[in-house]
């Protein structure tokens, strides 16, 4: 390098959007995060925040019935508006889908939230599906 010459670090890392220099996520980007995490996480799992997380993963044993969807609905919201305030939400989301080979057990619930970003108007979707054996599909 010469003296003299200034140099640029607008790309450090060579443009590749990882490393220290990585850009933040954008807002509609971590709302989307925090909402898949609030699904997944149990309710309790993080110490620091007790209140976070949801019913979900403890209802995934229970066999999958309507009554389960409507708990996971309701419970869900409300955790949603609690740890979400950037996001507005309709009253019909989320939207809890729950199918099954037979009618003894399910085999796959489909969780689907939307709503709009406070801020921005921008919309936001996320959508959860849950396999039986347990697995989760982005």
């Amino acid at each position: 390098m010469a003296l003299g010459k200034a140099v640029h670090l607008h790309e450090p890392m060579g443009g590749s959007g990882r490393g220290p220099f990585a850009p933040v996520l954008k807002e509609r980007d971590r709302v989307v995060q925090n909402v898949r995490a609030l699904v997944m996480e149990e309710l309790g799992d993080r110490v620091p925040r007790p209140t976070f997380g949801s019913v979900v993963p403890r209802l995934l044993g229970d066999q999958g019935d309507e009554a389960a969807a409507h708990v996971i609905r309701v419970t869900l919201r409300a955790q949603i508006l609690r740890h979400e305030p950037q996001i507005d939400m309709p009253e019909f989301s989320p939207q809890v889908t729950i199918s099954s080979d037979d009618a003894s057990t399910a085999t796959r619930v489909v969780i689907s939230i939307s709503g709009v970003l406070k801020r921005t108007g921008e919309a936001v979707d996320v959508r959860v599906g849950i396999d039986f054996p347990l697995g989760v599909e982005p």
